[in-house]
């Protein structure tokens, strides 16, 4: 089941806070739990993807793109997701997790996440982003709705140009016989 309650107090906790820019980063301090553990005693790389959700809802919060979503009926739905794990996460430690917009296309918003332990890198995740209502839309629309001017709005870094090239040369929808070629 997913986490209900504790996005809740993450967005309370968010809100609580200063207010900041879209592409500022936030930092977002989680206690993983036994029921986030998979069968060999670390975090379960399903539910590592649902920590690293709210850090993005704790930015949400604090930048205030939550109410806007709200208000213009839009939704911001994962179109994608590339990530590295490299250290054991176990019960009762505490990790930050950070989350930053890094960048746009023509289609998409980029989030960094990082996945820290006492300084420690342990995990770190790129989002794909999409606005919707009734289909995909222009991420500049939100800019817009945010009123950041479009020349504030970060460069994506090469290495997530690079990511998103790639994704973009895999084949949609797949075929049931892709491997066979």
């Amino acid at each position: 089941m997913y986490p209900f309650i504790r996005m809740m107090n993450v967005i309370r906790k968010a809100r609580k806070k200063s207010p900041m820019g879209l592409f500022e980063k936030e930092v977002t301090q989680i206690r993983v739990y036994p029921w986030d553990l998979d069968i060999f005693n670390e975090l379960n790389n399903g539910r590592a993807l649902t920590l690293y959700d709210m850090g993005r809802f704790s930015l949400s919060a604090r930048t205030g793109l939550d109410k806007i979503l709200m208000r213009e009926k839009l939704g911001l739905t994962v179109a994608g997701s590339f990530i590295r794990y490299r250290r054991r996460i176990q019960a009762f430690q505490k990790i930050d997790i950070s989350a930053q917009c890094i960048g746009i296309d023509d289609k998409f918003f980029y989030m960094l996440q990082n996945m820290h332990r006492n300084g420690e890198a342990v995990g770190q995740v790129l989002i794909r982003a999409g606005l919707t209502r009734n289909g995909l839309m222009s991420p500049k629309l939100l800019i817009d709705l945010m009123d950041v001017d479009i020349k504030d709005v970060p460069k994506l870094p090469q290495w997530a140009q690079n990511i998103a090239n790639a994704d973009n040369e895999r084949p949609w929808p797949p075929k049931d016989d892709e491997n066979e070629k």
